[in-house]
């Protein structure tokens, strides 16, 4: 469910209420600094790199899953403009106190959920993370959370807040997510944590040692405010801390992507060894489009395009549609426009925060500007998420609160002015409506559809899809993924000829959807092999499409020749056609693709199996004439 759409609906009302409010005082405030026109910038940016990258929707609205698209910068920047215009220290007070209380709960259901106490009525939660999806997903917002609440202790003089910090500093910092439940439970010796301190790390690794690194980047930066030296030595002193962070940061970046390095033994050591064949295949995707690059939550097509098999063998079930890094999405997404704008942007935060602090000599823009390193230094192995872009806008939306710049009043009198605004409340209200609403209903009804047994209702849903923007295609691949186990789990229920005809119809509805959305996707590898894997069921129960299955190969094979999955399926093409021949030719190229992987055999995903079990199901079936099926399960 795309929670995503609750902050969409806020930010709405809010800006609704602030609107009306314009119009019942008859002005409006509106603080205009160079923060704000960098963001600004930055967003024309993003549209122009959709633009370009070809994919505009899918930049523009995301997907379901992440809801990172260009739309949530828009309603952050919204937020960005009406907050940073209109509210006084006592409503930041509130939004940082929500941000901490919300982490803090977010860490009680990990507590509850698997990794913690792990009971039933939490199982649900498979994922970890609490509330919020998996524990990569939690950790990021465990990040801002807990270094808030830091800067809450130092910044609230209320005496009952500030415990509430430190018993919200406790929960998130011993949540499971963060640090190993295990430990708790005597799972590991004090010698063992000794020998290796990674230990106490919890599942999500990369936020807890960001964490770490975010509190000593703060307590040095208080220690350095505390001391008794001149305001220009304590700028010099804390710009060479943040180089130094930064460069130690892209070092580690850099020698993980050549493999070779501190940053390659550590991640080495983590068994981690996909990403940086990842971030190396995005290197070379930011050379192929340098300037605006693929456009905005486009990885996946730089992922196509320069894709090495090693990733099949690691992450044999992974098909990365992220970077799992920062730096090289800003690169490969935005290209060195969108990077240069994302790095004006930050200088321009440090910038409002140092300028507060040399006239006032008020520590708390600067430890802003910490927690955003340290959001920086998370997301060199993960991602942002719709709710990191949101924190961040509230972040900058506060220094950019604490700048010189007083909000410019705007007068709204005269029938046109005040008619400018209703259209305004009525646009907001129409957005809201369309884009948050409406799809999230949708999606709802999806799901609810997707967990039924009735056909009539999946079929409604069938013709729901489409109207999900960007989205599509993530939710045609779950239907079908659950279909295809559901029906194969339980293919005795349904051996009567109404069951075999209701089948038959749904496959031909599905399949006609796949058809529908061909000329979006035509240039999408993904799509494409899920496309002919489904029409392979297909055939099973009389729906022949095969001739089909064949075009769509051929496209696939234009776009990449570097995936195993491509002579998976085109070797079972050629045996549902009875070329028992041609099919043991394109299973040899899958498996000479083993032959190309030796350095880490102990270590290889289930590729391989897949390549060498499919060579023996074609050599025990070469002579059989009946209509048989491999399901492929990893594609």
């Amino acid at each position: 469910f795309p929670r995503t759409s609750f902050l969409y609906i806020a930010v709405s009302l809010a800006l609704i209420a602030w609107l009306i409010g314009a119009m019942r005082s008859g002005q409006i405030a509106l603080r205009q600094n160079w923060l704000l026109w960098s963001l600004a910038g930055y967003i024309a940016i993003l549209l122009i790199s959709a633009l370009a990258g070809g994919h505009f929707e899918r930049s523009f609205f995301s997907s379901h899953e992440r809801m990172t698209g260009i739309l949530t910068f828009i309603y952050a920047f919204a937020w960005f403009v009406m907050a940073g215009s209109v509210f006084q220290t006592k409503d930041w007070l509130r939004v940082f106190r929500a941000v901490t209380v919300t982490g803090a709960l977010i860490a009680i259901f990990s507590f509850l959920s698997i990794g913690g106490l792990n009971l039933e009525s939490f199982a649900f939660m498979e994922h970890g993370g609490g509330i919020l999806a998996n524990s990569t997903f939690a950790g990021i917002y465990y990040l801002f959370a807990f270094l808030v609440s830091v800067f809450l202790l130092l910044k609230d003089s209320s005496r009952g807040w500030r415990w509430a910090y430190v018993g919200s500093l406790l929960l998130i910092g011993l949540n499971p997510d963060i640090f190993n439940f295990s430990v708790w439970q005597g799972a590991h010796s004090l010698s063992d944590i000794f020998g290796s301190p990674s230990l106490l790390l919890g599942q999500a690794r990369a936020s807890a040692i960001s964490i770490g690194i975010g509190v000593l980047a703060m307590g040095v930066t208080y220690l350095i405010h505390r001391l008794k030296i001149s305001i220009k030595r304590k700028g010099l002193l804390l710009g060479l801390g943040g180089l130094i962070i930064v460069l130690a940061t892209l070092a580690f970046v850099g020698s993980a992507t050549m493999q070779k390095g501190f940053g390659h033994n550590f991640l080495q050591k983590q068994k981690d060894f996909a990403r940086p064949l990842v971030w190396r295949q995005g290197l070379q995707a930011f050379a192929d489009k340098p300037i605006f690059g693929y456009g905005p939550n486009n990885f996946n097509y730089a992922f196509q395009d320069n894709y090495s098999p090693e990733v099949a063998f690691l992450e044999a079930n992974n098909w990365f549609d992220k970077a799992h890094n920062s730096t090289f999405a800003v690169l490969v997404e935005t290209g060195v426009v969108g990077a240069l704008a994302v790095i004006l942007v930050f200088l321009l935060a440090v910038w409002y925060a140092f300028r507060w602090y040399r006239k006032k000599e008020d520590v708390a823009p600067l430890l802003v500007v910490v927690v955003l390193l340290a959001h920086f230094i998370q997301t060199q192995t993960s991602f942002n998420t719709s709710l990191s872009i949101f924190l961040v806008f509230v972040l900058l939306a506060y220094l950019s609160a604490q700048s010189e710049d007083a909000p410019k009043l705007y007068k709204v009198a005269g029938q046109a002015k005040r008619v400018a605004c209703a259209v305004g409340v009525v646009v907001v209200t129409w957005v809201m409506i369309s884009l948050a609403i409406l799809p999230a209903v949708t999606n709802r009804r999806v799901i609810t559809a997707m967990a039924s047994g009735k056909f009539e209702n999946r079929l409604e849903m069938y013709e729901s899809l489409p109207s999900l923007k960007g989205g599509f295609s993530q939710m045609l691949y779950a239907v079908t993924e659950n279909y295809i186990n559901a029906l194969f789990n339980n293919l005795d229920q349904f051996d009567n000829p109404v069951a075999k005809e209701k089948i038959r119809n749904e496959f031909g509805v599905i399949l006609d959807l796949y058809e529908s959305k061909l000329a979006e996707n035509n240039d999408d590898f993904r799509y494409l092999i899920n496309y002919v894997n489904f029409i392979h069921v297909s055939r099973l129960f009389g729906v022949d499409r095969m001739e089909r299955a064949g075009q769509l190969l051929e496209r696939a094979e234009e776009l990449s020749t570097a995936h195993p999955q491509l002579y998976w399926l085109s070797a079972l093409q050629a045996r549902y056609l009875g070329d028992s021949g041609l099919a043991l030719a394109e299973i040899e190229k899958a498996v000479a693709m083993n032959e190309t992987i030796t350095e880490r055999d102990s270590l290889l995903g289930q590729t391989p199996t897949i390549s060498l079990t499919i060579r023996e199901f074609l050599l025990r079936n070469k002579d059989n004439p009946g209509k048989i099926y491999y399901q492929v399960t990893e594609l």
